[in-house]
């Protein structure tokens, strides 16, 4: 994996000079032309989350009904493809929280939580609360994933072990509890989610459960836990991880006082198929996205 990557003033006015240098090369038609939102690619990526995701779901209903209950010892290689499906959700929800899934803002919001959130138990209108901050005050103490890019890390070991909190789920707990206390410090009452998302989160829920029920007996809450639960909770976390060090590490370690700020590091990967697909989910042009957010 190769990136291209910038970072030796300090950060707002480094990130701000280089808008308006790539706005002054790009030009204004150009830049109007690639904020245009293709819905296409939209409902693309649904289709591709779909296709792993109940992939997954089927592949371990239809393990169960050919080898019985052996076929759970696959668990962990369908963990990492729901985990995979997962990534790429919350890929669909960071594109949302910028408005960049449709260009309707309110069916932007209701097909995000709606036909992607709900089945990772997420909706956008969290996230945006949270995201805005990583964008506003990037590589400061103010940035909410400052802690997934520069802690445990410096040595193969440190980044294993970080790895290690992920899939022990210490990583979502901690998440979790970041944002709670977020949300009730911030009283980020815009962040909170409509109404709606709970009961369809629930019915999304259910549907997947009775699906694994249906074909697995009591045993599909065993495939339901081990497959698609743990995928997105312990093996997504430690994809996101890879990625966020790689389009966010500074080797310069983190900034303690933001007036004094002096990094903005942000990465434009060039990946494999494989990388791509594992990791990227689409999030590959991450230095153009921090200058331009509004580019899809």
């Amino acid at each position: 994996m190769t990136y291209a990557t910038t970072g030796e003033s300090s950060t707002t006015s480094q990130q701000e000079q280089l808008r308006i240098e790539t706005t002054k090369i790009l030009g204004a038609p150009m830049l109007r032309a690639l904020r245009k939102i293709n819905a296409y690619y939209t409902l693309l990526d649904a289709a591709i989350i779909y296709m792993v995701l109940f992939g997954t779901v089927a592949l371990s209903c239809y393990s169960h009904s050919k080898l019985g209950l052996i076929a759970i010892l696959g668990s962990p290689f369908l963990a990492l493809a729901s985990g995979i499906a997962f990534n790429w959700i919350n890929v669909q929800i960071h594109e949302a929280s910028h408005y960049n899934l449709f260009a309707n803002k309110a069916f932007n919001d209701i097909y995000c939580n709606l036909v992607l959130g709900a089945f990772a138990l997420q909706n956008v209108q969290t996230y945006r609360s949270t995201h805005g901050m990583h964008h506003a005050h990037l590589h400061t103490e103010r940035d909410p994933d400052l802690w997934t890019y520069s802690s445990r890390l410096g040595s193969v070991r440190e980044m294993v072990c970080g790895i290690g909190d992920d899939l022990l789920l210490r990583t979502v707990f901690r998440r979790k509890r970041q944002v709670a206390a977020f949300m009730k410090s911030n009283q980020r009452s815009q962040g909170r989610a409509p109404r709606y998302v709970g009961p369809a989160t629930a019915m999304a829920q259910f549907a997947v459960v009775a699906t694994f029920v249906n074909w697995c007996g009591p045993w599909g809450l065993a495939y339901y836990a081990l497959t698609y639960v743990y995928g997105l909770l312990g093996v997504f976390p430690a994809l996101i991880r890879i990625r966020t060090v790689v389009q966010h590490r500074d080797p310069r370690g983190r900034v303690e006082d933001e007036a004094t700020a002096t990094m903005f590091t942000s990465r434009t990967t060039v990946a494999s198929f494989l990388e791509f697909f594992v990791l990227g989910a689409r999030m590959d042009y991450h230095f153009e996205h921090h200058l331009h957010p509004n580019i899809p």
